[in-house]
């Protein structure tokens, strides 16, 4: 999935050093589906220790 493939990329430098908080800028997309948002969430969650 090329979701996860960015997060994993993105997590070690910029959320782990600070100063980035991945997120939805506007709001989500309406072509997201709602399993997929939550799939997100808990995957950042995950990656970022919250869980």
């Amino acid at each position: 999935m090329i979701l996860k493939e960015e997060m994993e990329r993105i997590i070690p430098f910029l959320v782990k050093d600070g100063g980035y908080i991945p997120s939805c800028d506007n709001g989500v997309p309406p072509d997201i589906s709602l399993l997929n948002f939550i799939e997100y969430c808990r995957y950042l969650a995950k990656l970022t220790g919250w869980i």
